[in-house]
């Protein structure tokens, strides 16, 4: 988790890893559920959605995470820490 923060904007969090640990088990259980009743292209199509969705949103997704952590590009880190409104900082 230290490298984690060290590599992507969210140096010094300490937040609720427990709380998000759960749930990213229970939404990959759902998610590979699904993934093994859809089609391949559905779930293809799903899964870049929601990457673009979550990248839109709140400038954070899987892909950004992969890129940060493996290769840390100091522009990316500020676009993302550039990032307003209520789904990043919790202020309106």
């Amino acid at each position: 988790m230290d490298r984690y923060r060290e590599a992507t904007i969210f140096y010094g969090y300490e937040g609720d890893f427990i709380i998000n640990s759960m749930a990213d088990i229970v939404w990959m259980t759902v998610s590979f559920f699904l993934a093994s009743r859809l089609p391949w292209k559905a779930t293809l199509a799903i899964a870049v959605i929601f990457e673009l969705f979550t990248g839109y949103m709140i400038r954070d997704n899987l892909a950004l995470n992969i890129l940060m952590f493996t290769v840390p590009i100091e522009a990316v880190k500020d676009w993302q820490a550039a990032g307003t409104g209520y789904w990043l900082t919790g202020k309106t």
